[in-house]
C-alpha cells in the first residue's frame, strides 16, 4: 500500500479519502512474502478504484502477503472486527489446493456464509489470464441503489 511513496499525495489529490483503516501493509512487521523494494502499491490502486466507484465508502486496507494462514485470519478479521460489507482481493497463492477448500477458501465461504460479498480477481497475469465466453446461470437478479438520503425516490 504505502511502498512507493504516493498515499499521501493520493489523499490530497482526492484518489483517496483522508480516513480509512490501513490495519496490516509491508511496513508493519517482518515476514512478507516480499518486500516494499518488489512492490507496486496495488492495494492502493485497489483502493483508488473503490473509491471512484463509491465515494462514500468505508474503506479498510490489509496485505495478504504475510502467508495464506494470515491472509485467511484477514479474511475474518476484516468481516468480525471491521464489519466489512465486501472484501476485494487480488492474490493468488500457489499452495492453495485447486480441488478441495483449503484454508483460504474456508475463510472466504465463512465471510460469505456471513452475508459478506467476496470478489476475487480470476487472474493477475495480463493475457495469460482465464478467458471464456459469457454462460448466463437463467438466475435472476436485482440491485436497488438509494440516493443519498437513503430513499429510493431519486430526489
Amino acid at each position: 500500500y504505502v511502498c512507493q511513496g504516493g498515499a499521501a499525495r493520493d489523499v490530497e489529490e482526492g484518489w483517496l479519502p483522508e480516513n480509512f483503516d490501513n490495519l496490516l501493509d509491508l511496513n508493519s512487521r517482518p515476514g512478507a512474502r516480499i518486500n516494499c523494494s518488489e512492490a507496486l502499491d496495488e492495494g492502493r490502486a485497489l483502493l483508488q478504484l473503490i473509491h471512484d466507484v463509491a465515494p462514500n465508502a468505508d474503506l479498510v486496507f490489509r496485505s495478504g502477503l504475510f502467508g495464506v494462514a494470515d491472509f485467511a485470519a484477514g479474511i475474518v478479521d476484516l468481516a468480525k472486527e471491521k464489519a466489512c460489507d465486501v472484501i476485494v482481493d487480488d492474490l493468488r497463492y500457489y499452495t492453495e489446493p485447486m480441488f478441495q477448500e483449503g484454508i483460504l477458501q474456508q475463510a472466504i465461504n465463512y465471510v460469505a456464509g456471513n452475508g459478506v460479498v467476496y470478489v476475487a480477481a480470476a487472474g493477475n497475469q495480463a493475457d495469460a489470464s482465464y478467458e471464456a465466453p459469457f454462460r448466463n446461470s437463467g438466475a435472476e437478479y436485482s440491485v436497488t441503489v438509494a440516493d443519498e438520503d437513503g430513499d429510493e425516490d431519486g430526489d
